[in-house]
Formats: C-alpha cells, sequence, structure tokens
C-alpha cells in the first residue's frame, strides 16, 4: 500500500517527466550539460569559498554554540581530543550508516584536534560542513541559472522527429531524477539512522514512511542495477 512519501515521489517524478517532454531530449541534455559544470564548479570552490567566509565571520562562537545540540553526554564530549578520543569515537560510529569518508573525515579531525575538546571538534566539524554545504548549494544555483539562460533551445520543426526528441526528454528525466531521488534517499536514510533524530516526532514520522515506502525500495534497487551496470561497463577502463 503507498503511503505519504510514495505519494510525494510519485508527484515528483511525473512533474519532471513531463517538464522533460516538454523540453525534450535535446534542451534536457543542454541543460544537464549545464547542470554539470555549475556542480564541477561549485564542487572544487566550496571548501576555500567556506573557509573564507569562516574567517569573515566569527566562527568560533557558531560552534561553541553548537557543542550543546551534539547527540552525547557530557562526559563523552568534554573529554580532550586526540588519538585516544578517536579509537573511541571509531568504536561509537562502527554501527552507524554513515558513507565512510564522513566517518574518516570526523576520525581525523578528532584525532588532530589535540589541546580542545571532543564537542568542540565535533561541533566545528558539523558547522564548517553545514556552511560549506550552503556555499556549495548557493553558488551551484546561481551558475546553474545563468548556464541554463545560455543554453541553446531546440529547433526541430519535423513532427516525427519532434515527437522522437519530446519522447526521449520524458524517459531520460525519469531515468536521472530517478536516480539521484534514490542518492537523495539514501543520504536521508543515513541522517535519520542517527540517535538523536528519535527525538524529533518528525524523525521518526519520516523514518517510519520510508521504510515502508514501496517507491523509494524501487528506486534503490533502480540505483543498484545502474551502479552494477556503471561498474560492468567500466571494468576494463
Amino acid at each position: 500500500m503507498f503511503n505519504y512519501m510514495d505519494l510525494i515521489l510519485l508527484l515528483f517524478l511525473i512533474y519532471k517527466a513531463w517538464q522533460g517532454y516538454g523540453k525534450g531530449f535535446l534542451g534536457r541534455m543542454a541543460s544537464w550539460v549545464g547542470y554539470g559544470v555549475a556542480f564541477l564548479a561549485a564542487w572544487a570552490s566550496a571548501p576555500s569559498l567556506a573557509g573564507f567566509m569562516a574567517s569573515l565571520f566569527n566562527f568560533k562562537v557558531w560552534t561553541e554554540r553548537l557543542v550543546g545540540f551534539l547527540p552525547f553526554p557530557p562526559v563523552v564530549i568534554n573529554q580532550p581530543a586526540g588519538p585516544s578520543a578517536a579509537d573511541q569515537l571509531s568504536r561509537l560510529l562502527e554501527g552507524s550508516l554513515l558513507p565512510g569518508f564522513i566517518k574518516r573525515e570526523i576520525l581525523l579531525s578528532v584525532e588532530k584536534g589535540v589541546g580542545l575538546t571532543l564537542g568542540q571538534v565535533l561541533a566545528g566539524q558539523m558547522a564548517f560542513w553545514l556552511l560549506e554545504l550552503l556555499v556549495f548549494c548557493g553558488f551551484f544555483l546561481i551558475l546553474a541559472f545563468f548556464l541554463r539562460r545560455l543554453a541553446p533551445r531546440s529547433r526541430i520543426r519535423w513532427r516525427p522527429a519532434m515527437a522522437m526528441d519530446r519522447l526521449l526528454g520524458l524517459i531520460f528525466s525519469l531515468a536521472i531524477y530517478g536516480l539521484l531521488v534514490a542518492f537523495v534517499l539514501d543520504l536521508i536514510c543515513a541522517c535519520v539512522a542517527l540517535p538523536f533524530w528519535t527525538s524529533f516526532p518528525a524523525g521518526t514520522w519520516l523514518r517510519e514512511q520510508l521504510a515502508a515506502s514501496q517507491l523509494a525500495g524501487l528506486l534503490r534497487d533502480y540505483k543498484l542495477w545502474c551502479t552494477a551496470l556503471c561498474q560492468k561497463c567500466f571494468k576494463g577502463v
């Protein structure tokens, strides 16, 4: 039986499929080339821009305020950072669903944070990630907006070719946005699996909706199929 999450995902995919049909395959491809350029540019420049913004503002004040929101007891937060604290934290993170690169980044910052408490290091890392995410999203949206304005529009006038272009645009949009939604769902599932999410009613509801969603399961299977196909295609490269 479908739930609210299935309805939200279905409406979003229908909307994107209709957009792809309206723009056509060539128009959609031009837009995605612009998105790709904007994503790579934002990904490459976000760390340096976030570091520059952190130096402009009193970043330490926001870090200290964030310590109180960490989902750990005071005895853990107030212990000094260093290699021993990183070893203890690694055992706590073993059962979590956080991606491996995030775990490694956290443990490396704790190991190098000699002279600080564990709470200060974790809060500083989380605050910088949040700032980096905001910078990335802002820069990506601005650049993608201008690149989309520069993208050429499809000028197909022959009706059979126009119909094929629109049909391919619909299929291409469903394929791409289905894959993107699957990756976003994996990220959301990793976030709601963290212990502090259970203290929020919305977090518990979201976890239950994701677990019971049939369409979310189909999208995850589709993502696994695409991943296996890519690994098979690029195995010899």
